[in-house]
């Protein structure tokens, strides 16, 4: 009797190459555009960090003061804390400073600044999110721009979280395609910054051997048969960093920055 295998795969979702193209939209997912997010006074920005020619790239969030917040892992994969990042904002490219960085994936954030004489003038239209007073309940409507669309998609029951009394989620129903993280999520209901787009999770399940397993995840998720005889069952979804995680996250660079300053 084979025994049942259980394959997980944390991938990144930011672009490594610069041919990367706009995202695609996935089957469980609604394109959408609402006028805030896809106007001229949207706080999204698009981040690259350029290394040997290739970029990886991904969006972020403007927070206002200079500061845009992204994910970690766009900056932290590259090859050297040299490269340069640039921040991309309503088509015009400035270059950005890491202020503070976490640790993927458990906290997979990254704090840019801009200085202000480079600052673009369509920046002034920009009014900053604020972030969430709470985490997001199962079932929440979420959205999230990239570079040319706004995603629907929901709280995923796939990630849902029990912590001091509350049930919530840290994932959404989509499985959004690559180049998207680091870009915000934004409740459906009130607008706030719910979270920072991070890492795709897919635990695919079943028996056969681990190649012949990983050769049907993929097939899975790409919509097609893998021809090997071999059945899986795949749970795909995309994690974001919380509200609670940013809070905390901007109170420990404010920390961090305070104690340089003092030094």
């Amino acid at each position: 009797m084979k025994k049942a295998l259980v394959i997980v795969c944390l991938m990144t979702l930011a672009s490594c190459a610069a041919r990367s193209h706009g995202p695609s939209l996935p089957d469980n997912a609604s394109l959408v555009f609402p006028s805030d997010l896809m106007s001229e006074k949207s706080p999204f920005v698009e981040i690259e960090v350029v290394t040997d020619g290739a970029t990886s790239s991904g969006g972020g969030v403007w927070l206002g003061d200079g500061q845009v917040l992204t994910a970690a892992h766009i900056f932290l994969g590259v090859k050297s804390p040299a490269d340069p990042i640039f921040v991309t904002v309503h088509g015009q490219k400035v270059k950005a400073d890491v202020v503070f960085h976490g640790q993927p994936p458990h906290n997979d954030l990254l704090l840019l600044k801009i200085d202000q004489t480079s600052f673009p003038a369509s920046l002034t239209k920009v009014v900053p999110p604020k972030i969430c007073a709470d985490v997001e309940p199962v079932g929440a409507q979420l959205y999230i721009p990239s570079r040319d669309s706004v995603y629907q998609t929901y709280a995923s029951p796939a990630g849902t979280v029990m912590y001091k009394g509350k049930t919530w989620s840290n994932s959404t129903t989509a499985l959004l395609s690559h180049g998207i993280s680091g870009s915000p999520v934004y409740q459906g209901k009130s607008g706030c910054l719910a979270g920072i787009v991070s890492r795709m999770d897919i635990q695919a399940s079943g028996t056969g051997s681990p190649q012949k397993q990983q050769a049907c995840m993929k097939a899975t998720l790409q919509g097609e048969d893998a021809h090997l005889g071999v059945t899986c069952t795949v749970d795909a979804k995309t994690i974001f960093m919380t509200a609670d995680d940013i809070q905390e996250f901007l109170k420990e660079a404010r920390t961090y920055l305070q104690s340089r300053s003092a030094g």
